[in-house]
């Protein structure tokens, strides 16, 4: 892994197959429907935020892929706000997660931190490191970090081996609903199914 210099221009690719995934990602919306997209409910509006800047990038950079339809914009319609942050709600990042060791960074009390071992020095130390890290950023010089990548063909990045099959996934447990794979080997078992609207 490692950190690279970003031209605007770049910052979002695709690569030469894009059209196999198109074709993967629309036969999994088919068969899962809303299922196929996992969002947390109280991050959708984040989730929406950043779909539509996606979208309007990938509309002008990919027109042969990406088609826009934009909405006139109504006062009393809510449907056509897009963006339903104000700017009185919106601002800048509050408080950073470590998924690895779980802990919570609040930058409005950076002394605190919640995690499974809580230590004070830690946090002292953390300090230091994160407000470094964030002083250093310069908005006007984007940076990409760039990884080893591997490729799973035909299909979207599931891992049955991982997480058990998707149709009994349980978010809250992070693994398969142990009521619904126990019977996953009865005769009769059926996967659930996708609401449909």
């Amino acid at each position: 892994m490692g950190i690279r210099p970003m031209p605007w221009d770049t910052w979002l690719e695709l690569d030469s197959d894009y059209q196999k995934t198109l074709d993967i990602v629309s036969r999994r919306t088919r068969t899962q429907g809303e299922e196929a997209n996992r969002v947390m409910p109280d991050f959708r509006p984040q989730a929406f935020e950043c779909l539509v800047e996606m979208a309007s990038y990938l509309a002008i950079r990919y027109p042969r892929y990406f088609t826009v339809k934009r909405v006139k914009y109504d006062e009393q319609d809510e449907s056509s706000w897009g963006d339903l942050l104000s700017g009185k709600e919106a601002g800048c990042v509050r408080v950073i997660e470590n998924k690895i060791t779980e802990d919570v960074f609040d930058f409005a009390e950076i002394e605190r931190v919640e995690g499974k071992e809580w230590n004070p020095m830690r946090v002292a130390a953390s300090q230091v490191s994160i407000e470094r890290f964030f002083q250093k950023l310069n908005c006007g010089k984007p940076v990409q970090r760039y990884n080893y990548t591997f490729r799973i063909d035909d299909q979207v990045a599931w891992s049955n081996h991982t997480n058990g099959p998707e149709q009994i996934f349980d978010e809250a447990t992070k693994g398969p609903d142990p009521e619904l794979l126990a019977q996953l080997n009865g005769p009769n078992w059926k996967a659930p199914q996708p609401a449909t609207a």
